[in-house]
C-alpha cells in the first residue's frame, strides 16, 4: 500500500514486508543491474547522428546485461565534419536512480577479446545533488581519472569512498590522437558500493478524510541503527495541493504560481514545462498547515496528532 498512496525518494518498499526503508547496497552488488528498478538508466549525450547504428539498435543494453561475452563493439569512425583527423565516441552515461557510498568502478572486454580494450577514456562522477547542477539543471561533471595508454582489457578502479549517482566514461581522449583509431569495446560496466542511501523520504499524497474531521492519535513503528535518524511530520489542509509551483515567466525575476491562461499550476503542469522555466516548489501555507514534527519514541503507543483539526 505504501507505493499506491504516496510517493519514494530512493526509498526501499520490498524489502522488508509492509515496511519502507532508505535504499542500502553491498560491496557484491552490482549497482548497474539494479539501477532500472531505482528509476536510473543507460545513456549516451550525444546527437543521434554520431551514434553508431548497433547502439541506436539496442547495443548499450549488451554493456548491462551481465554476460561477458556478449559487448557493444565500437570501429574506427573517422570525423568527416569539421575538419576531418579525428574519429567520433559514444561517451556512456549511467544514472545509479540514487546516490551511493561508492567504492569500485569496473569495464571490460569480452575475455576472447582483450585486443578491443579502451586504449584512452575519461570518468567522470557526479553526486546527483542541487548543488552538482548548474542554473538550468545540468549536472556538472567532475573529472576523476584521465587515462591516455590503457593496455589492459579489465579496468578495475578503486575508487576513494564518495557519494556517486551519475557516471559517465567517455571513451578516447580530447583531440586527433585520441586513442580511437582502433576497435574498442565493453562487455560489461560495474559499480560496487556499500551502505545506505544518505537520505531518503516517503511523502504520502494528501489523504481525503471526506468531511472536516476531528483527528485523535498516530501511531507507527520503527527500528532506527545507530547514527540514523528518522523523522515523522504532518500536516493538514483544506484542498488536496499541498503545494505551490512557480514557473519562470521570463520577466526579469519574475516567479508566477499561475499558467500562461491564468490558472494555478499543478503539479503534472509543473513537471510538463521546460526545466529551464520551472520556478521552484513551496509549501502551501495559506490552505495547509506547516510540517509538525513527532517525538519517535512516542510512536507505539501513539501520540496525538499535532496538526490543526478539523480539516
Amino acid at each position: 500500500p505504501w507505493a499506491d498512496i504516496g510517493e519514494f525518494v530512493f526509498i526501499d518498499h520490498e524489502r522488508v514486508s509492509g515496511s519502507i526503508r532508505p535504499f542500502e547496497t553491498e560491496l557484491t552488488h552490482n549497482l548497474i543491474s539494479s539501477m532500472r528498478s531505482r528509476g536510473g538508466d543507460i545513456g549516451t549525450i550525444l546527437n543521434n547522428y554520431t551514434i553508431p547504428q548497433d547502439w541506436s539498435d539496442g547495443g548499450y543494453e549488451w554493456i548491462i546485461d551481465g554476460d561477458s561475452t556478449t559487448a557493444f563493439i565500437h570501429p574506427p569512425r573517422i570525423q568527416i565534419l569539421g575538419g576531418g583527423g579525428g574519429y567520433w565516441t559514444v561517451p556512456m552515461f549511467f544514472d545509479l536512480g540514487a546516490p551511493f557510498l561508492v567504492e569500485r568502478i569496473r569495464f571490460a572486454t569480452r575475455p576472447d577479446h582483450p585486443e578491443n580494450q579502451m586504449r584512452r577514456y575519461i570518468l567522470f562522477l557526479n553526486d546527483g545533488t542541487e548543488a552538482t547542477k548548474d542554473r538550468v539543471g545540468n549536472l556538472v561533471w567532475k573529472k576523476y581519472r584521465e587515462e591516455i595508454d590503457n593496455l589492459e582489457s579489465v579496468v578495475d578502479l578503486d575508487i576513494e569512498p564518495q557519494q556517486v549517482r551519475h557516471i559517465y566514461i567517455r571513451p578516447g581522449g580530447i583531440g586527433t590522437n585520441n586513442g580511437l583509431s582502433q576497435t574498442w569495446e565493453v562487455a560489461e560496466v560495474q559499480v560496487f558500493g556499500r551502505g545506505f542511501v544518505p537520505t531518503a523520504e516517503y511523502t504520502s499524497e494528501p489523504i481525503d478524510l471526506g468531511a472536516p474531521s476531528a483527528l485523535g492519535k498516530i501511531r507507527w513503528g520503527w527500528q532506527l541503527d545507530p547514527g540514523g535518524q528518522i523523522n515523522i511530520q504532518t500536516r493538514t489542509g483544506v484542498d488536496d495541493q499541498p503545494y505551490v509551483y512557480w514557473r519562470v515567466t521570463g520577466v526579469a525575476d519574475e516567479l508566477s504560481p499561475l499558467d500562461q491562461r491564468g490558472r494555478p499550476l499543478t503539479k503534472e503542469d509543473y513537471e510538463s514545462i521546460k526545466p529551464n522555466q520551472r520556478g521552484g516548489v513551496t509549501d502551501d501555507l495559506t490552505n495547509w498547515s506547516p510540517w509538525q514534527t513527532y517525538d519517535l519514541d512516542r510512536g507505539l503507543a501513539g501520540t496525538p496528532i499535532l496538526s490543526p483539526s478539523p480539516r
